[in-house]
């Protein structure tokens, strides 16, 4: 606990092995409700608490890169559409200009951008893991289309 206008420095250090991949962890630091004054039971009071979180990876020594690939493509029975992305990556990514080409059964195709896939920009994919995000029916399909294929790509940086 710190006294009212006292600061600290912190500073965090990973101890554990070397990871083969990038390994995320979450910073948080909270002020806390404390009343160290005995207030009165029923006065009336206004707190505003701070609260700061902050994202940490812990990288290995060799390079490390994204790679995000569209797992599953397809709409659900209400018409929106249900997209899995998997990052087989070592390191996160962090979703900038998302597009989507999907080919359809039939054959046709569609090129779905960053207006259909607007809820995906800035969004966060750890290494390794899957996100699933259920988005609007892009116009460009029919309510009853069926996904054979779909590729994804965005601008790559961390």
């Amino acid at each position: 606990m710190l006294p009212p206008r006292e600061s600290r420095a912190v500073r965090v250090v990973w101890r554990g092995a070397a990871p083969l991949q990038e390994k995320p962890f979450r910073l948080v630091a909270a002020q806390l409700p404390v009343d160290l004054k005995n207030a009165a039971a029923d006065a009336a009071a206004v707190r505003f608490l701070l609260r700061f979180k902050a994202a940490l990876y812990i990288r290995p020594a060799a390079a490390v890169k994204s790679d995000i690939r569209a797992e599953e493509a397809r709409l659900l029975p209400d018409g929106r559409l249900r997209l899995t992305l998997h990052n087989r990556g070592s390191a996160h990514a962090v979703l900038h200009g998302p597009q989507l080409s999907l080919t359809l059964a039939g054959g046709g195709r569609a090129e779905l951008g960053s207006d259909v896939l607007k809820p995906l920009e800035g969004e966060n994919i750890h290494a390794g893991r899957r996100r699933i995000f259920i988005l609007p029916r892009p116009p460009q399909l029919s309510v009853n289309a069926e996904i054979a294929r779909s590729a994804f790509a965005y601008d790559g940086k961390f």
